[in-house]
């Protein structure tokens, strides 16, 4: 999954930045999220979804997508940063994991994961169901075979 700014949301739907902001007030287009500071962004498939939408095709189904690897550039389109070294550790500071790198210290992330690294982060991530109680029989005191009388 990618995070656009408002320049990329601007040139894939074809809308001036002024119209997306317009838009998003009046609740016609998906909301940006805040990264860090004064950063905000979109997930790309929520643009996707809008577009859908609004051509009448349906979207990808969950089962078509691909685990597709971020590329460095958005890599750095999210973090704002180039070396690999920062780029980490802005992931460590803005969702509190450890990313994989490979051994030149580049980071190894699927679309994916980032996706429900912000699902989290931003409080819509699906909420995990823990399984229903179960019950059990009851406990019986163990007895000492030495002290049982043989029958």
């Amino acid at each position: 999954m990618n995070a656009l700014n408002i320049k990329q949301v601007a040139e894939k739907v074809a809308l001036g930045q002024s119209t997306i902001h317009r838009l998003v007030a009046n609740g016609e287009f998906p909301k940006p999220f805040k990264l860090v500071g004064n950063r905000t962004a979109w997930l790309e498939r929520d643009i996707d979804s809008w577009i859908s939408e609004k051509s009448g095709s349906a979207p990808k189904s969950e089962a078509s997508m691909t685990f597709k690897l971020l590329s460095p550039e958005d890599l750095q389109a999210i973090t704002g940063a180039q070396r690999y070294s920062i780029q980490a550790k802005w992931f460590e500071e803005n969702f509190h994991v450890k990313v994989v790198c490979r051994a030149d210290g580049s980071i190894v992330l699927t679309q994916q994961v980032f996706e429900a690294l912000l699902a989290k982060r931003m409080g819509v991530a699906p909420k995990v169901q823990t399984p229903p109680e179960i019950e059990r029989p009851a406990l019986r005191p163990a007895t000492n075979r030495a002290n049982r009388k043989s029958g």
